[in-house]
């Protein structure tokens, strides 16, 4: 890089230079910088490489809600859910939580490799289900202890009996994690753990009204 093209770029907005591509600045020529440039610089490449996941995830429903309003190539019913639906998930992810096989093994105080085993294991009991977001696959907490164990009650009464009636991950966790009427407003993992027969009943009654919806 030039010192001509160092003095062009200090003449742009800051807004405009904290927007380009950051691919190729492994080497920098500093010529024409001053040594706090220089170090502020070096302090905001450091902390694109230092954003935390939770910030990525934000950013990123932004840029979507930002998309979703102005395509016009759909309907504006189609946009309207796709909103919704944004919504929903940076709400589980921002306010329910969940961890990623790093943090689980973290917990359980085993390898990663042994925490992407055990998910494996349980999810293919239909007693443990994972979302993926970000190219990350995430494992929503109502399901854990804070142990990192399974949540007996949660997996056997909620989990295991939704995903077996093919209701999807994000949906899931959306219902098992909100006040419902099956349930006089109180939370579905919640009665679960002190009331077999009522989250039972609520659970099958949620699964039948998704077979066989009123009006169909």
């Amino acid at each position: 890089m030039s010192t001509k093209s160092v003095s062009a770029d200090r003449k742009k907005p800051a807004r405009e230079r904290n927007n380009e591509p950051t691919q190729g600045l492994e080497v920098v020529d500093s010529r024409g910088l001053g040594t706090d440039e220089i170090q502020r610089a070096i302090d905001y490449l450091a902390s694109l490489q230092d954003l935390r996941p939770a910030m990525r995830t934000h950013h990123r429903a932004q840029v979507e809600a930002a998309l979703l309003s102005n395509v016009k190539l759909i309907s504006d019913a189609t946009q309207k859910q796709a909103a919704r639906s944004a919504g929903v998930r940076l709400r589980l992810l921002e306010e329910e939580g969940f961890e990623t096989f790093e943090s689980l093994a973290q917990i359980r105080r085993i390898t990663e490799s042994s925490a992407r085993t055990w998910v494996s294991r349980q999810r293919k009991a239909s007693l443990l289900f994972t979302v993926e977001y970000d190219n990350k696959v995430l494992i929503p907490k109502f399901q854990l202890t804070e142990e990192g164990k399974l949540d007996d009650a949660v997996s056997t009464l909620v989990t295991k009996p939704l995903l077996e009636a093919g209701v999807d991950p994000w949906t899931l966790w959306s219902w098992s994690t909100r006040p419902t009427g099956l349930l006089s407003d109180q939370v579905p993992t919640e009665v679960a753990r002190v009331n077999k027969r009522r989250i039972q009943k609520a659970v099958s009654t949620y699964i039948a009204d998704r077979k066989f919806p009123i009006g169909a």
